[in-house]
């Protein structure tokens, strides 16, 4: 079965008539006719019933049809697409909610307007969920922080993110310039959900020093973890750049833990068998150049 035998049997169907059917596709009769029977023999099926010099169609050629329909739609959408290289207009961006949080929409904005005729489409998720959207080719390009886990991904780093153990102003631990990593293991935590790349900072760095994270709150919101802080409920790692606004107002207090700086990278992602079109090549270059 190919598209000229659907294209017959879509033909006859619709005229009722096999010579019909040969002149709307510019056909010999026997062509039209050899064509319908190498169908109803691969499919062992009859699908035309001939009454009063008519055909019709039998339950199966009812269905046959049906599918038919949708494949030469489909044949349609995919032959409008790219002789119009509308694919070349498209562009699906994920990124991770912290990235989201802070820097990637004044960042599509801004590339929006060098390019106003391409077609945007973005995605806030998880690291994980990201990475796993760009495997599945849900994604075109993805922005997320942390090391990315599947080997399949083109990695490409952006620039560092600091992160910052940060307490209310009146929690205990504000009064010391700096304390040991030990000091947090009893102490009430609070942090992002599992395979979020902010848990993951987290999690390594308790089973850096053989201590258990035994989180009092988690959220997939970061804002929502910072009011936490704020009221006093306890300490949380977070993206410096998320807080920063809360420590100049010294409304949170930030931490320094000896001799273990909170850094991480920003990337941007994509499937490494994924062919880049000219707008995907543009945005990695328009990302490297706006970030670093």
């Amino acid at each position: 079965m190919n598209f000229r035998s659907l294209s017959i049997f879509i033909a006859v169907c619709e005229e009722r008539s096999m010579t019909a059917a040969a002149h709307r596709l510019h056909l010999a009769q026997p062509s039209v006719s050899m064509a319908i029977r190498d169908l109803e023999t691969e499919y062992d099926c009859v699908f035309f019933e001939r009454l009063s010099k008519r055909l019709y169609l039998t339950e199966a050629g009812q269905q046959f049809y049906d599918y038919a329909q949708r494949m030469r739609s489909i044949q349609e959408e995919m032959d409008a697409c790219f002789h119009a290289r509308t694919y070349e207009r498209q562009l699906r961006i994920g990124s991770s909610i912290t990235i989201a949080s802070t820097v990637l929409f004044p960042l599509l904005h801004q590339f929006n307007q060098e390019r106003p005729a391409l077609q945007l489409q973005t995605k806030v998720l998880s690291t994980y969920a990201v990475e796993e959207a760009v495997m599945d080719n849900m994604l075109d390009l993805a922005l997320i922080e942390g090391t990315p886990r599947n080997a399949a991904l083109t990695v490409i780093t952006l620039c560092e993110d600091k992160m910052a153990l940060v307490c209310a102003p009146d929690h205990p631990l504000a009064r010391q310039k700096t304390i040991e990593i030990t000091t947090l293991q009893d102490l009430p935590f609070l942090t992002r959900e599992e395979n979020s790349a902010t848990r993951s900072i987290t999690e390594s760095l308790f089973t850096l020093h053989h201590m258990k994270l035994r989180p009092l709150v988690e959220s997939v919101s970061n804002h929502a973890l910072i009011e936490a802080v704020r009221s006093g409920m306890g300490i949380s790692i977070l993206p410096r750049r998320l807080v920063l606004p809360f420590l100049q107002r010294k409304e949170l207090y930030e931490i320094t833990l000896n001799d273990h700086p909170l850094d991480r990278e920003w990337y941007l992602i994509h499937h490494s068998r994924k062919a880049l079109t000219a707008p995907m090549q543009e945005f990695i270059d328009f990302v490297r150049r706006s970030i670093l």
